[in-house]
């Protein structure tokens, strides 16, 4: 009987640890766990508040969780290791950025689909080691890009001179206090009544163009027909002379050989006239 009860015993031990193995190997993802493809991401900036099993979310949807964070072989980059799930393809458009999550200051990796013209940083061009996985290129998020400007202003502030500012509005002031301001409002308020003088009669001849536009466009019709009417009438005016010309140089064709003729007789009948005409000459006796 006390065989019995230690060989249930016994069994009752074996099938306790194999059952717990089995729940701690299907906890750990091992025998038949999902299967993962490995990527890696470097950043040139500070990657503080991101930690070993973060989300890498594309479009806020889990595609992914970071396994490793280190320094890269090259000493200046931050390597990050993605698992990801092998249905996302990440194609040569994907583009990794860290995004702050909650108000503990925590990061995830978000990825998307680079827009045309966005810089990205860190393709696998840009390394000077061999990378262990497919390099995800990553782009500046709102924080990079906040204390970019930070600092592109700080560094702004530092190259200005102060002393030179400094005397730029003192005299500023001298100026402004030597100045007398009365005489100033005085000229502005006058300068501003020629301006409204200047812009009302400027009104009123726009609206006299505008009303010489509407005549014109009113009486143009009339006049195109009457110009129209004129030239046909003196097209048939430059006929009419035309003809006449003609007809009258037909005409007078006769009368210019008429008197051309005449003209070679005048000589002829001068000359006979001459001759009976003229007395006979008396001898002279003495």
């Amino acid at each position: 009987m006390m065989r019995a009860n230690k060989l249930r015993l016994g069994i009752f031990f074996v099938a306790s640890m194999f059952f717990f193995l089995a729940v701690v190997v299907w906890l750990t993802g091992g025998l038949g766990g999902k299967k993962t493809s490995l990527y890696v991401c470097y950043f040139d900036w500070s990657v503080s508040g991101l930690n070993v099993g973060g989300d890498v979310m594309y479009n806020g949807v889990p595609v992914g969780q970071v396994r490793e964070i280190s320094m890269a072989p090259d000493g200046r980059l931050v390597q990050v290791l993605l698992d990801m799930d092998p249905a996302f393809a990440v194609d040569p458009t994907i583009t990794a950025a860290l995004v702050t999550t909650g108000i503990t200051g925590s990061q995830d990796i978000d990825l998307h689909r680079a827009e045309p013209g966005e810089l990205r940083f860190n393709g696998p061009s840009d390394l000077t080691f061999e990378p262990p996985a497919q390099v995800i290129p990553v782009t500046q998020g709102m924080m990079q890009k906040l204390d970019h400007v930070a600092d592109r202003l700080a560094k702004a502030v530092d190259i200005l001179d102060v002393e030179v500012l400094m005397e730029l509005l003192s005299n500023m002031n001298r100026l402004l206090h030597d100045a007398d301001l009365d005489l100033l409002t005085e000229s502005l308020v006058s300068n501003s009544r020629h301006l409204d003088t200047l812009m009302t009669t400027y009104t009123r001849l726009g609206r006299n163009v505008d009303l010489l536009v509407t005549d014109i466009r009113r009486e143009l019709p009339g006049l195109s027909s009457d110009a129209d009417t004129l030239m046909e009438r003196l097209g048939r005016l430059a006929e009419t002379l035309d003809a006449f010309a003609l007809n009258t140089g037909a005409a007078l064709e006769p009368v210019s050989r008429f008197a051309g003729q005449a003209g070679e007789l005048v000589p002829l009948i001068r000359e006979g006239l001459d001759g009976k005409l003229t007395p006979p000459r008396r001898e002279v006796s003495w």
